[in-house]
């Protein structure tokens, strides 16, 4: 289903408002103000004397931020955690209506209409609520999704929602004028609008997650990059108590990464243990998605680079410890039931399609139209792949690359990648383990034509290639190639993308600190049996950007800019965050201390064999001003001249 799809049944299925429901009992400000269309004309912040237009199909409860736009404050503004790809696995009901509080993806809303479910969207900001007004269209058509706008203590608790979704956290459901800004309380009114027993979907940050390790921390001295409620409850296990406090029993936790304004991966605790998964986190939190061909500088301030952080942090069992953030699936318990008079226990909350989820990958490549979100379910060693939404089968075909979201569904490989094993033997300046497994990816590249390399693996590169012991299998094999490629071309295009990622990760390994990409790829396609010439990483060049999935067009600047970038002598510090550039300025302080003693050894040799050479013709001049070397010059000068003409003779 495309998002156009999703927006254009959005548009068909707008409701009237939501003039029905009742005002906050003793809230003088929402009894006045709701409905919007029958409030005062209110006033312009910028202008007192000019009204503001008409509130149109948007319900005001309370605590309007008349001028705030949360779209336009900051870098958390498209608010888009993970939208309509997530709802393929989460527990969301088959009817009913839903609440949406706090900023939205778009395209969650259109998804959940086009369930068939009833939809009712707050919103802090009257710009924003007016907005989403727009956007959804004529509220006089048929109800399913109404706009409010207010502060979410101002609603009424009802109980009356079938479930409530709130994925961009709390922080942002409360307005100044809220009489209760804490973290507990806010939640309390949040899962006060569901009714016993449905689902309350919910991000909370974690406020010692990797953006804690590797941001700086705010100019106000807030822990992380953004500030929260002062009594938020500190890691998982004290906000699960805390949630369980106020009657909100947690049914599934996952791990989002890199962060719920741009997710690109959903993981439960179990999920980190599926094969990949250290690379699959580590690829959420690059700027640049699947893009083969460049590397984005890091992030003004990063005080260590995420990629690394994340892939090594999965491997020692701490990826779910150290989430940005974790989206909680809860519902209301039996002590809520209690507590209201009732008798229901809670039925589970099953996903919307199959098995409940490990892993999530909302697959975030450079482009939208690559996109293919994919579920993994099961346990070790069995571990179940399959697409997030079941009809998006779809193969994405451009230029040379396609994708075909069918090949994702099977059974996930169990072993270890290729791309992981390079980089210990590179740490451990392993040359035969390296040969190893560069040659026996060359291997398993070959096409059938010699010469070649086989097209549905020619864009199957070292960090998705696994190893199961068996032999080597792609770990996504959904990604070909519609051209044959010469082999050497198509593994110095791997070759320089792993380069890439050895050196713009700090990774250690035995090589100058200013090696470039080609004399990298050039070392590896030696250790592989190539021997690669100018002419081929010139070719690869072409490749890497016909095959790159961010670009559309071949230009020629591209071509020469990337040749240039892969031959000059690597940087280092665009790329890299404070620790690992702290790290690249030591090693090359210790190979200059290195080269200076080198060049201070030349020095002292050089003096030392100019002091013999001077002594040595010192010993040869009083040897000739001697009277010894006179006389055997007097004794041998008859026989010299009878040399030189026997010469002359012969020469004549």
């Amino acid at each position: 289903m495309t998002h156009q799809t999703l927006h254009a049944t959005a548009a068909q299925t707008t409701p009237a408002g939501l003039g029905a429901a009742p005002p906050v009992a003793g809230d003088r400000a929402s009894t006045e103000r709701a409905p919007a269309e029958r409030a005062p004309a209110e006033r312009s912040p910028d202008d007192p004397g000019r009204p503001l237009p008409p509130v149109t199909g948007v319900r005001l409860v309370g605590g309007e931020m008349l001028s705030w736009s949360d779209a336009e404050a900051d870098t958390r503004a498209a608010a888009a955690p993970p939208g309509a790809a997530a709802l393929f696995a989460l527990p969301v009901p088959a009817r009913g209506r839903v609440l949406v509080a706090g900023p939205h993806d778009p395209c969650m809303v259109a998804a959940l209409t086009d369930r068939g479910l009833g939809v009712d969207i707050l919103l802090r900001s009257l710009p924003d609520a007016r907005e989403a007004r727009l956007r959804l269209g004529d509220p006089a058509g048929p109800a399913a999704v109404g706009v409010i706008c207010g502060a979410l203590d101002r609603m009424p608790a009802g109980g009356e929602y079938d479930a409530v979704i709130a994925l961009d956290g709390l922080d942002r459901l409360v307005t100044p004028d809220s009489r209760d800004r804490g973290w507990r309380a806010v939640a309390s009114a949040l899962a006060a609008q569901a009714r016993p027993g449905a689902p309350v979907i919910v991000t909370v940050p974690n406020r010692f997650g990797f953006d804690r390790l590797t941001l700086p921390d705010r100019p106000d001295g807030t822990d992380g990059p953004e500030p929260g409620p002062q009594d938020a409850p500190a890691g998982f296990e004290a906000t699960s108590a805390a949630l369980a406090r106020l009657g909100l029993t947690i049914r599934e936790a996952f791990a989002v990464f890199p962060n719920r304004s741009r997710p690109a991966l959903l993981a439960t605790a179990d999920g980190l243990a599926v094969p990949g998964a250290g690379t699959l986190v580590a690829a959420a939190f690059s700027p640049t998605g699947t893009d083969v061909t460049t590397s984005a500088p890091a992030p003004a301030g990063t005080v260590s680079e995420p990629r690394r952080l994340a892939r090594d942090a999965v491997r020692h069992g701490l990826g779910f410890a150290l989430a940005t953030d974790w989206m909680l699936v809860t519902s209301a318990g039996e002590a809520r039931n209690r507590a209201e008079g009732g008798d229901v226990t809670p039925d589970p909350l099953p996903p919307a399609h199959g098995a409940a989820p490990a892993l999530l990958i909302l697959d975030e490549p450079a482009e939208a139209f690559w996109t293919v979100p994919q579920v993994v379910t099961g346990s070790p060693g069995n571990w179940q792949r399959r697409l997030a939404d079941p009809m998006d089968t779809t193969e994405r075909v451009l230029g040379h690359v396609y994708r075909d979201p069918s090949a994702v569904v099977g059974t996930v490989p169990d072993g270890d990648l290729l791309e992981e094993r390079l980089l210990a033997a590179c740490a451990r300046d392993d040359a035969a383990a390296m040969r190893t497994v560069l040659r026996g990816y060359a291997e398993w590249q070959r096409g059938s034509a010699p010469g070649t390399a086989d097209p549905a693996r020619a864009l199957i590169h070292l960090d998705n290639a696994v190893d199961t012991g068996d032999g080597l299998v792609p770990l996504d094999p959904s990604w070909g190639c519609t051209e044959r490629v010469a082999q050497v071309v198509a593994f110095l295009a791997a070759a320089r993308r792993f380069a890439r990622r050895l050196l713009d990760g700090g990774y250690p390994h035995p090589w100058p600190s200013d090696v470039s990409l080609d004399r990298l790829a050039l070392t590896f396609a030696t250790m592989a049996g190539f021997a690669p010439t100018r002419d081929d990483l010139a070719a690869a060049t072409r490749f890497a950007l016909d095959t790159d999935p961010a670009r559309h067009s071949e230009v020629t600047g591209d071509e020469a800019a990337l040749a240039a970038a892969c031959a000059a002598p690597w940087p280092g510090t665009p790329a890299l965050g404070h620790r690992e550039a702290l790290t690249l300025a030591i090693r090359r302080g210790a190979e200059l201390t290195e080269a200076r003693a080198q060049v201070r050894w030349l020095d002292e040799t050089l003096a030392e064999r100019n002091e013999q050479l001077s002594l040595s013709a010192k010993n040869l001049d009083r040897m000739r001003h001697s009277i010894t070397y006179r006389i055997g010059g007097l004794l041998t000068g008859p026989f010299r001249f009878v040399v030189r003409l026997a010469r002359k003779g012969l020469r004549g």
